[in-house]
């Protein structure tokens, strides 16, 4: 089916001079009769024209120019065009163009996955990085067609498992580096825990919290996990100090305590002597407040045995008297006698 369609002289009454056919202006400029017509045109060819095929693959703009290209390239060197030589060119042409888009596409969206702040976890990578590869796929496979298309396709992956590991190379230096400040500054956090105010159950509980915390939030990448081991490992240390410190003042307070306790049992022996003392003390004030009592009814009875002493000394006297004047007469008697019987 063939039609043709007649359009006006585009410059015809508007005044725009011949000359303007070498260069023609915006489609508003020129006569609206042309312009009625090249929209005509657009709409027929957009609705009733088929897309133009090639062993039944859909040529487009750029595949029927490359085309052209070779036909008059064929020509020029003075070749016969060959259908099959010439379309064959097309297609590796179109592959390598569909190539280049694709691993374009890959290295533009894997290099922004992998810059992406903070950088990714591995589950986020990958997930990020599929969809680049699903991406860039799809562009290869849209344009990308002949027996040519399987060697590129397997180019391409090469491609990006070459990509990818650059990218996670990076990424992971860009983890590291960023783990490693957060349990650097956290790490000093720790390593800055007061030993004195006691209450260390509760302050280091309250501690891991917070650190770990924050670590949680501040670190991301594939050395996350790496930075929370050595994080751990400055809170164990902490720990570690703490338990040390708690077990030297439990000593120090058992040494303390077993001093208290010899110093309580010497003061209990003493106590013990004081009060064996103070019984002894009792019993001897006892027994001198007794002699202190009998020598008191001695002395109250003094006064009258010394007067009957005194009573028995005067009638001794006398009888003493009484006793040399009865002796004496005695004598004179016997004398008396005895002169007597002399006579």
């Amino acid at each position: 089916h063939r039609s043709c369609v007649t359009l006006p002289h585009p410059t015809l009454g508007t005044g725009l001079p011949d000359s303007a056919l070498k260069q023609l202006p915006s489609i508003d400029k020129l006569h609206p009769a042309f312009r009625e017509g090249v929209l005509g045109l657009k709409r027929t060819l957009f609705t009733t024209i088929k897309p133009k095929t090639l062993h039944g693959v859909a040529v487009n703009g750029p595949m029927l120019l490359n085309l052209a290209s070779a036909y008059a390239d064929a020509i020029n060197g003075g070749a016969i065009p060959t259908i099959s030589t010439a379309w064959q060119a097309v297609l590796t042409i179109e592959c390598q163009r569909a190539f280049e888009a694709a691993a374009d596409a890959y290295r533009k969206g894997v290099r922004a996955a992998a810059a992406a702040d903070p950088p990714p976890d591995a589950a986020q990578w990958l997930a990020a990085h599929e969809a680049v590869r699903a991406h860039a796929l799809a562009l290869f496979s849209e344009s990308a067609i002949g027996k040519g298309s399987d060697a590129l396709a397997a180019k391409l992956e090469a491609l990006f498992a070459e990509e990818k590991a650059q990218q996670e190379t990076h990424l992971s230096a860009r983890s590291a580096a960023l783990c490693g400040a957060v349990v650097s500054r956290l790490g000093a956090e720790a390593r800055a825990y007061s030993l004195d105010g006691g209450k260390h159950g509760e302050r280091l509980l309250d501690l891991f919290e917070r650190v770990l915390s924050a670590y949680e939030q501040q670190a991301a990448g594939s050395a996350k996990a790496e930075g929370r081991a050595a994080l751990l490992g400055e809170l164990m240390a902490t720990v570690k100090r703490v338990v040390a410190h708690v077990e030297g003042e439990a000593a120090t307070a058992a040494d303390k305590g077993a001093t208290a306790a010899a110093a309580a049992e010497e003061a209990k022996q003493r106590l013990a002597q004081a009060e064996a003392a103070a019984r002894k003390s009792a019993e001897v004030h006892a027994e001198l407040q007794s002699r202190l009592q009998k020598e008191s009814q001695l002395a109250a009875q003094l006064p009258p045995l010394r007067a009957h002493t005194e009573q028995l000394q005067n009638e001794a006297a006398r009888l003493a008297r009484q006793l040399e004047a009865t002796e004496g007469e005695r004598r004179a008697a016997a004398a008396a006698a005895a002169s007597g019987a002399k006579e």
